[in-house]
């Protein structure tokens, strides 16, 4: 909920023709402006009755900014916040990264795209600062990008993280986690010049320092955008993730695109400079 798919996805773009999408829209995969960046402003919130205690809502901002070294690497920076305004909370800063991008090293005509990005995560959260005691993360995220049509594209994101935390358990007794390794695909479906649909679809496994295997996670979301003239475009859409429970018998592979009880929707504005 703190962070919308869209926003985090717009980190590992390039630009393609037709409508685009944040995700598309961060960067040209060949040479980049010297300075460029993005800027979020998102209103989230739950299924809930807005008058029960289980509701929850927040606004979120996310800013990235890119400095361009030579072609297209590049030197990112990324942090980002929200507000729960079911609570009345001050703004929260959620973790933040540094990091070298090239999303575009080895290309196969105009079809097929690889990069890389080597990221330096930044404990900021209150929750990875305090509870956790995390120093760092270090992140390798290779991407592959395939243009399979001039209006639709698929993009594949492996990564693996290795955190670095002061103990192997949090202050409230639970293990830290040392690895996390990720998968994430992504379709972007340019409908009109103006208009696309991004569907998104995720999965992870972490280990604890003892090597203790957490419960794998999934993650998904939808959104339907609408780009305007100058780098500005309006997005919704909805957001869900959780975990596959294992039992000795096995584990549960229920996956839910869509539940009404753990499912975000929202709906933000981005602007890419």
């Amino acid at each position: 909920m703190r962070l919308m798919f869209a926003t985090v996805l717009m980190l590992i773009s390039v630009g393609v023709a037709h409508a685009q999408s944040t995700l598309q829209q961060n960067l040209t995969a060949k040479k980049p402006p010297t300075y460029s960046g993005n800027l979020s402003l998102g209103y989230n919130t739950n299924l809930y009755n807005p008058d029960t205690y289980s509701s929850e809502s927040s606004i979120s901002g996310d800013l990235t900014f890119n400095y361009r070294v030579k072609d297209a690497n590049l030197i990112r920076a990324y942090l980002g916040g929200y507000k729960e305004t079911t609570q009345g909370q001050e703004w929260k800063p959620n973790d933040g990264f540094v990091g070298w991008v090239n999303n575009s090293f080895w290309t196969r005509g105009k079809k097929l795209t690889i990069g890389q990005q080597i990221r330096a995560n930044l404990p900021y959260s209150k929750e990875s600062r305090d509870r956790d005691t995390k120093l760092l993360g270090i992140s390798v995220a290779p991407l592959v990008m395939a243009t399979l049509t001039p209006s639709v594209m698929v993009i594949y994101l492996p990564q693996v993280i290795k955190n670095f935390h002061s103990y192997k358990q949090n202050r409230v007794g639970s293990a830290n986690i040392e690895y996390t390794t990720s998968h994430t695909v992504v379709g972007i479906w340019s409908i009109t010049d103006n208009i696309y649909i991004q569907p998104v679809a995720g999965y992870s496994q972490s280990w604890t320092y003892d090597g203790t295997r957490r419960n794998p996670g999934f993650s998904a979301s939808g959104e339907i955008g609408y780009s305007f003239a100058s780098g500005i475009t309006w997005g919704a859409g909805w957001t869900n993730a959780g975990t596959f429970r294992r039992f000795e018998n096995g584990t549960d592979q229920t996956f839910e695109l869509f539940d009404n009880e753990t499912s975000t929707v929202y709906t933000a504005l981005y602007w890419v400079f």
